[in-house]
């Protein structure tokens, strides 16, 4: 089980993210809303149980082991630091760190579980994704902390 955290979660892409998370049924311990303060205090349903989106602060990361993005590249370059400080995982679908090399990309055929990111690669794409994957999750066994920008939806 995992505790995640969305970033953007009042916004069309968060409640999406919220959706999809729901239809499949991920192994979520606990899952914390987070957005600006012009929208905390919004009750938003997430299986069954009625959550209220907090204000993103310095401290909403801490013991947040996946932080999924979706509010924007500005956001993004705030917080992401700070997560990935804290310890999670920062899963982004902003273009903030698109062309940053120590950047992991996370593209079609890759996936990421709650618990070990890894890679899927078909065909071509096995010798450019495995160095990615071996960067980005330290060896089969060992997950570190590392901001993900997400390039396409898988």
């Amino acid at each position: 089980m995992a505790r995640v955290a969305i970033l953007g979660a009042t916004g069309a892409v968060g409640r999406t993210m919220l959706e999809v998370l729901e239809e499949r049924n991920l192994p979520i311990d606990e899952l914390v809303l987070l957005a600006s303060e012009r929208s905390a205090g919004t009750k938003v349903q997430f299986k069954g149980e009625e959550l209220t989106v907090q204000a993103v602060s310095a401290d909403s990361f801490d013991g947040i082991d996946v932080a999924i993005f979706s509010a924007g590249a500005t956001r993004s370059r705030e917080w992401a630091p700070v997560a990935v400080a804290a310890g999670a995982t920062v899963v982004d679908n902003s273009s903030a760190f698109r062309m940053q090399a120590d950047v992991p990309l996370v593209v079609a055929d890759v996936k990421l579980a709650l618990h070990h990111a890894l890679v899927k690669p078909s065909g071509a794409e096995d010798q450019a994704a495995q160095p990615m994957n071996q960067r980005a999750v330290g060896g089969a066994d060992e997950l570190r902390p590392a901001v993900v920008y997400v390039l396409a939806e898988v």
